[in-house]
């Protein structure tokens, strides 16, 4: 098995004001935390232990309007799969920019 130590992983990291938003459009809306507070002590854990893995999460600021238009274009369903695959991609852009 590879060695995924030091890997960089992109967190969709949501605003409050659109958790509304990304739970009416979600398709998967059962899996997502009710709140926008539960979500963000979950995501908070969730770093803590991807580090303690030794990997290194890295926060991506997920616009939902901007996610479901992409979703749109590309023919996807607004899932975890698609919100990840857009994540994943938005950090490729954030790094290659820097």
């Amino acid at each position: 098995m590879k060695n995924k130590k030091g890997i960089k992983l992109g967190v969709a990291w949501y605003r409050e004001d659109q958790w509304e938003l990304l739970k009416s459009t979600a398709s998967d809306r059962e899996n997502i935390e009710d709140t926008y507070h539960e979500w963000l002590q979950h995501a908070e854990e969730g770093i803590k232990k991807l580090k303690n893995q030794g990997l290194r999460p890295a926060r991506v600021d997920l616009n939902v309007k901007e996610f479901n238009d992409w979703c749109e274009r590309e023919g996807r369903i607004p899932d975890a799969g698609s919100r990840s695959e857009y994540t994943a991609e938005l950090l490729r852009r954030r790094d290659k920019d820097k």
